[in-house]
């Protein structure tokens, strides 16, 4: 039989098998086709057609053929062959045999490549078919982090790096996978290493800066607020940042607070390198103007700024922004005095304050207001009587001073005024007023009786020994009023005038004056213009001399003689005359004349007697003023001697 008969009676079938069997690729070289496993099955031949590609077709390429497959007993060893390369055979029939185990054949490829076997020979042949580029250029890799990091290198968050790989002639064999981080920390390196199928590798990394955690923020303020949280003055809020991982990027810069207000809040925020930020808060309360205060008085004084009772002063205070921390609590001003200064002092919560006063003059005590004249229960003929006092006030002053509701005319002092009055009693009231507005009164009781009043005094005239008493009577005419006042006058230096008491009974001294006379007087107590008299001799128990006021004539009475003295009579005197009268002030008789000059000297004495013969007889039964003149022997004056009185004879004592 032939061999055309044969292949026209035998349909060959080859079947081909995709295997990955171990094969030994060397560095640098790859696998651009295969290992893939062609068999001959029953029938004809039958050519199979396979399509690949390569990356570099500029490359070195073989082909490389293994009779019988990759491992040792495999495949029965084929005996013929036909393998093409792009229509292009490559390997034919003859170059097969059962010795063949290997055919390696160098090619070239184009980027799409059809390669087609055809196996032929007996059923269950089978061959491997590899092609086998040279790769010596490692690959390319490149990493990418998602989200990608800020511009100052951070992350703020986890992060996923990413690997690309490329490799332009054989063809990535492995790439990294994803990797997440989301440890922080700075300078975190993460690699990856790309391997081609020619086993050249290229390795990447990238540099991981991450920080999740936001940044701490304090704030704090300049000046510290109060107790109360306030602030008076300017405030300056000031904020630290600080971040332990990237670092501060942004710290607020320092606010000062001007404006006034309460729970002013002042914010910040920090941001760390990485973007994380945190803001933080601090409330400013600012009270920069005083509070303001005012007094009230209680009660309100007068037009002249006085009080006459205790004033309260009240303290009333506002605050518009923060509020009144202290207020003065109401004072009450007791203590007399001029301008008493009382004070208050306000406070708000921020610790302004302010304060004000206010003057008191307080004046509780009346003035003081007396009536010098007239005396209580005067009595007067005419209208109006004229009315003098004293009025004081020690504090605010006087201010007025009434006479009957009538103002008087004021001098420092004392006051006087013209009160008119009626007939009868008359009331007569003054009142003083002070500054303040205290007032007091004084009242007295005046009479007006238009018939004149006359008090008669009995009796008129009494000699009263030493040491006794006489009654007298006052008898008050032209009034019912019979009310007198009693007194006494008279009398020298040595020896009182007596007494009298309040009913008109008089007791004579112990001893009596030279001149032993004095006057009794009694007094309307209703009209004290008008008064009584009665004189009063007083008598000695025995009469003794009596001396005229100059104490240089003496005379004494002994009942039957007197006995004339004098001193200081005048060189040249020739004649000297005793003279008499009942009275000081009556007509002098004269009673005995000296005329022999040589018997004068300056001190001498005479006796008048009741035996001699006298111008005048001796009367020692009455009251006498005697006198003394001493005359020239040419008639002229030369002394008149005051009178000495000489009181009758009262007989011998006992």
């Amino acid at each position: 039989m032939s061999r055309g008969f044969l292949r026209a009676a035998v349909i060959c079938i080859v079947t081909v098998f995709f295997t990955f069997p171990a094969s030994t690729v060397f560095p640098g070289n790859f696998v651009g086709f295969g290992p893939q496993n062609y068999t001959r099955g029953t029938g004809s031949p039958v050519a199979v057609t396979n399509a690949f590609t390569v990356l570099n077709p500029n490359t070195s390429y073989t082909l490389k053929i293994n009779n019988g497959g990759l491992v040792d007993g495999e495949f029965e060893k084929v005996s013929s062959a036909v393998i093409s390369l792009n229509g292009v055979q490559i390997v034919g029939p003859n170059e097969f045999n059962q010795n063949v185990t290997l055919i390696e054949k160098p090619i070239t490829l184009a980027a799409s490549n059809q390669l087609s076997v055809e196996l032929r020979g007996k059923p269950g042949g089978g061959i491997t078919i590899q092609i086998i580029g040279i790769d010596n250029d490692p690959p390319t890799i490149t990493a990418s982090v998602n989200p990608p990091s800020n511009a100052t290198g951070w992350n703020s968050s986890g992060v996923t790096v990413s690997f690309t790989c490329s490799d332009a002639t054989s063809g990535i064999a492995s790439c990294p996978n994803p990797m997440s981080v989301s440890t922080e920390g700075a300078n975190q390196v993460v690699s990856g290493t790309a391997v081609d199928r020619a086993g050249n590798t290229a390795s990447t990394s990238v540099t991981l800066n991450i920080d999740k955690t936001p940044p701490t923020l304090s704030p704090t303020v300049t000046p510290q607020p109060n107790l109360a949280g306030w602030h008076k003055s300017d405030a300056t809020v000031s904020f630290t940042c600080t971040d332990a991982t990237s670092g501060i990027a942004v710290c607020p810069s320092p606010v000062t607070v001007n404006a006034e207000g309460a729970n002013q809040i002042i914010s910040g925020t920090a941001t760390d390198l990485a973007g994380n930020s945190a803001t933080a808060s601090l409330t400013v309360s600012l009270d920069k103007s005083a509070p303001t205060i005012a007094t009230a008085v209680n009660p309100a004084p007068n037009a002249a700024g006085w009080h006459k009772s205790d004033a309260t002063v009240s303290f009333t205070c506002t605050d518009a922004t923060s509020g009144i921390a202290v207020c003065p609590s109401p004072v009450t001003v007791n203590a007399e005095g001029a301008n008493q200064l009382i004070s208050g002092t306000s406070t708000d919560l921020a610790g302004n304050s302010a304060s004000t006063s206010v003057f008191i003059s307080l004046d509780k005590t009346a003035p003081s207001v007396a009536i010098n004249s007239p005396a209580n229960g005067s009595s007067f003929t005419s209208s109006p009587v004229n009315v003098t006092s004293a009025a004081t006030d020690n504090l605010s002053g006087i201010a007025t001073v009434l006479c009957n509701g009538s103002p008087a005319a004021l001098t420092t002092s004392t006051f006087s005024c013209d009160v008119p009055l009626t007939d009868g009693p008359n009331t007569i009231t003054v009142e003083a007023a002070d500054i303040a507005g205290n007032t007091s009164t004084s009242s007295i009781t005046v009479n007006l009786s238009t018939v004149q009043v006359a008090v008669r005094v009995t009796p008129e005239q009494a000699d009263v020994t030493v040491k006794q008493t006489q009654q007298f009577i006052a008898t008050v005419l032209v009034t019912t009023d019979q009310r007198v006042t009693w007194s006494v006058s008279g009398g020298d230096g040595t020896f009182g005038p007596g007494s009298i008491d309040d009913t008109g009974l008089y007791t004579a001294p112990n001893n009596a004056p030279e001149p032993p006379f004095v006057t009794i007087k009694a007094t309307s107590v209703a009209d004290p213009s008008a008064s009584g008299t009665a004189q009063v001799v007083i008598r000695e128990l025995a009469n003794f001399g009596q001396s005229n006021t100059d104490g240089d004539l003496n005379a004494t009475n002994m009942g039957d003689y007197l006995q004339i003295g004098w001193g200081g009579l005048p060189v040249g005197t020739a004649k000297i005359v005793l003279s008499r009268a009942p009275n000081k002030d009556g007509s002098w008789t004269a009673v005995l004349i000296d005329e022999f000059p040589d018997d004068l000297t300056s001190s001498g004495s005479i006796v008048y007697s009741s035996r001699s013969t006298e111008l005048m007889p001796l009367d020692t039964a009455h009251d006498y003023f005697y006198k003394l003149e001493a005359f020239s022997s040419t008639g002229a004056l030369l002394k008149s001697y005051s009178p000495v009185f000489v009181p009758k004879f009262a007989g011998p004592s006992s």
